[in-house]
């Protein structure tokens, strides 16, 4: 119990720390000169992780429908306030080259472009999610045993199928695994993401794998949060 206190303090601190940085920015930034709009977006930047919080904690314990729907929106809010503190960071380089250039400009000139590409960059992350990819990489070391030869070997990590990413996506990524034909297959951790969920709806599509040496899996960080 103390080692979850301290998980979800220190997890809340790096949010809370994260959210003030990204609110005092856009303020700098000439964003949030509305009062209202400003406090708006403080209450949702304190609520939401507390949310996600309260959510996770229920998540480990049972699934149901409704607080799935409330633990994936206050996720897509982590994944949002990530983007953020990248562009955010970005607006503030591109603010201390165009001081040092003694360039004449308003704030509000970097403050528009870090909204806009962070919601272009979240929108495209929330797609490309979804879309997992082969890379290809072919073996010619000679300290490779000859029993491989000419095998073909699949590794796949972090699918991290759960509440957010669930049968829909096993689907996928079992189809491009069995497109490659694998004598081999390696898993490499956070095959799951920790709350609970309905495991057998999405994890039986694991069943379609068929490498004729075999499959091998082993746990990640994220399967031990259940």
């Amino acid at each position: 119990m103390a080692r979850f206190a301290i998980l979800i303090l220190s997890f809340l601190t790096l949010i809370g720390f994260g959210s003030w940085f990204i609110h005092t920015s856009l303020r700098g930034f000439g964003l949030l000169n509305n009062p209202l709009l400003s406090r708006s977006i403080t209450i949702a930047m304190i609520a939401l992780p507390l949310i996600l919080v309260g959510s996770m904690t229920i998540a480990v314990k049972q699934y149901s429908f409704a607080n799935a729907i409330v633990y994936t929106i206050s996720s897509l809010h982590l994944a949002l306030l990530s983007v953020f503190l990248m562009t955010v960071t970005t607006g503030w380089i591109a603010y201390g080259i165009l001081r040092i250039s003694h360039m004449s400009f308003t704030p509000i000139v970097i403050g528009l472009p870090v909204v806009i590409v962070s919601f272009l960059l979240f929108v495209v992350g929330i797609i490309t999610a979804g879309m997992p990819k082969v890379t290809t990489q072919t073996i010619t070391s000679s300290a490779l045993a000859p029993a491989w030869n000419n095998k073909t070997i699949v590794l796949f990590a972090d699918s991290h199928f759960g509440v957010v990413r669930n049968e829909r996506l096993a689907k996928k990524i079992v189809a491009l695994v069995n497109a490659q034909n694998p004598d081999a297959i390696f898993i490499a951790g956070d095959l799951i993401d920790g709350p609970d969920f309905p495991y057998d709806a999405t994890l039986r599509h694991l069943a379609e794998f068929t490498p004729s040496i075999g499959t091998f899996y082993t746990a990640g960080n994220h399967e031990e949060y259940n």
